[in-house]
């Protein structure tokens, strides 16, 4: 499940309280958004994020780029 948040690590923290377990950690991504994956104690995934900066096609297209360059 994906979820938009207003503070990512916020959310991450509450949900490690209830006994969730980090896939991948809450960081900056290169697409302009904050955000990780953590597991539910059920098993569920959730992708939670927040946007951190408003950026373009062609910008995002850019950083992809040079990060698998």
């Amino acid at each position: 499940m994906a979820l938009e948040v207003s503070d990512a690590d916020a959310v991450a923290e509450a949900m490690l309280r209830g006994g969730a377990t980090v896939v991948y950690p809450v960081a900056d991504q290169h697409y302009g958004q904050r955000g990780g994956r953590l597991a539910d104690p059920f098993g569920h995934l959730w992708m939670i994020s927040q946007p951190i900066e408003e950026l373009t096609p062609e910008e995002i297209q850019a950083r992809t780029t040079d990060l698998f360059t």
